[in-house]
């Protein structure tokens, strides 16, 4: 798994699904779905991980175990939602769900990041312009890097820790101490039990789409 998701990566993982949806609702086998898609997949990165699936299946394997297979490539939901789909017949429409659900994701971290670039492009320009005039009165390159740096570096790594920190491929405890952490900072903490909140109420109509009993779902 990579550190930190793009919209890229979960363009591609909404591209697999679409793909593997389309194929299954043709009536293609989902061992032929599969070998197809992994001899050109999305993602190169896709190739090892769908030839561990297909090679499982291959042994006879269930198609819920085989995705197990491939680690933690497979996220927890994803391969709940795909082994009741498989074990209700409805693999197919799983697969769609799945697709739509990262095609959102990806188009909300699209826009999310267009939001921002303005505001960021403002507070580097602010960072830069703020000890350019010593540079030009001195012509100390060195200084004035080290005092746009000595701002830049450090806030580079906060944010790149909280964006690690805040990836969902992390195991649950980790995602609980994150709770933990953020639940009682202004504003962040009440967006992030609403975010939890929206992604319980997606995951059970999901996984109820997918013929999963009620009571099994929660």
């Amino acid at each position: 798994m990579a550190l930190v998701i793009t919209p890229r990566q979960l363009a591609r993982r909404a591209e697999l699904y679409h793909q593997l949806g389309q194929l299954t609702d043709a009536g293609i086998g989902l061992m032929q779905a599969i070998d197809t898609i992994r001899r050109s997949p999305p993602s190169r990165s896709f190739t090892i991980p769908l030839s561990r699936i297909y090679h499982s299946l291959e042994q006879g394997n269930t198609f819920g175990s085989s995705v197990r297979t491939a680690g933690t490539w497979v996220p927890g939901f994803d391969g709940a939602l795909l082994d009741a789909g498989e074990r209700s017949g409805r693999l197919p429409q799983c697969f769609k769900l799945l697709a739509h659900y990262y095609t959102e994701r990806s188009q909300l971290a699209r826009q999310v990041i267009g939001d921002l670039t303005y505001p960021l492009f403002l507070f580097h320009f602010a960072i830069l312009i703020g000890p350019f005039p010593d540079l030009v009165l001195s012509g100390n390159i060195i200084g004035y890097l080290a005092k746009v740096l000595g701002v830049l570096v450090p806030i580079y790594v906060i944010v790149g820790v909280v964006l690690f920190a805040s990836q969902a491929s992390h195991g649950e405890t980790w995602r609980a101490a994150m709770e933990a952490l953020t639940r009682y900072v202004p504003f962040l903490g009440a967006a992030r039990r609403a975010l939890s909140l929206s992604r319980l109420a997606a995951a059970l109509e999901a996984l109820i789409n997918a013929g999963v009993p009620v009571i099994e779902a929660w």
